[in-house]
């Protein structure tokens, strides 16, 4: 994330102040035992002025987009790769079809061997539900985190309605974000702060790891199905093809 200025990280909020709302808004017990009645109804107004205009601030706003086009992004290719993998299991229910059909029209009186339950065909079906299974998983930790990020600038508003210490009420009152947290480490420690669910990290890693482990069950399976079902030349020389397709998954999750 890039270094923002401390004045820009807290101007959209303080635009949304009332001119007469600029000292700090406090609704604490004992701030209001030296408050008229009058005083008090005027503090409580200035502070819903403000509060009803609250936007998060640019730098949480753009934590927030960046992960809900993220987490979309990812939940579109885990069902792409859900997909494919049914599509291989159809492609293996048919070839097992096929061996009985074959067998039921040219009996020779022998048991009738099922080449696709060999420990090769066993490994690629294992291979192919877990990562149906798992691509699903990650297509709802995608969805679930897609919530939280949108439900963020209603906690947060919420949030500084109710807690007069909050990091949010801070932030109407004017005060800055601190630079340690605009730092790209502290990025959902700053989403913390302003209300983001306390899920949302083991979510998010829920969400990765299952699009890797999903996308190497995908590529084994297919290396498999390649494997028992084509010649040796033609396996030999696409195995590295396939393999190619790692790289972006690397990306993923140990790229800057």
């Amino acid at each position: 994330m890039a270094t923002i200025d401390r004045s820009a990280a807290a101007s959209p909020n303080s635009q949304s102040l009332h001119p007469a709302s600029r000292h700090r808004l406090t609704d604490s017990p004992t701030h209001y035992e030296d408050k008229t009645p009058n005083e008090m109804e005027a503090e409580e107004r200035r502070l819903l002025e403000a509060v009803q205009d609250y936007k998060l601030p640019q730098a949480v706003q753009a934590s927030l987009g960046s992960w809900t086009k993220g987490a979309n992004s990812l939940a579109v290719i885990m069902v792409l790769f859900a997909g494919v993998q049914m599509t291989l299991i159809q492609l293996v229910i048919q070839q097992d079809q096929s061996a009985r059909d074959e067998f039921q029209a040219n009996p020779t009186g022998e048991p009738f061997s099922d080449p696709t339950q060999t420990l090769p065909w066993r490994v690629m079906r294992w291979f192919m539900y877990a990562g149906v299974a798992i691509d699903l998983g990650g297509t709802a930790s995608s969805v679930s985190l897609i919530n939280m990020a949108s439900a963020g600038p209603i906690v947060s508003r919420t949030n500084a309605l109710r807690d007069p210490h909050c990091f949010s009420r801070k932030v109407i009152e004017g005060e800055p974000i601190k630079k340690e947290l605009l730092l790209d480490a502290q990025e959902v420690v700053l989403l913390r702060q302003f209300g983001l669910s306390k899920w949302f990290n083991r979510v998010a890693w829920h969400m990765l790891l299952s699009f890797v482990f999903g996308s190497l069950c995908l590529l084994i399976s297919l290396c498999i199905w390649i494997w028992i079902t084509e010649p040796t030349a033609v396996s030999a020389t696409l195995m590295p093809v396939v393999l190619l397709a790692l790289v972006p998954v690397w990306f993923v999750m140990f790229g800057d």
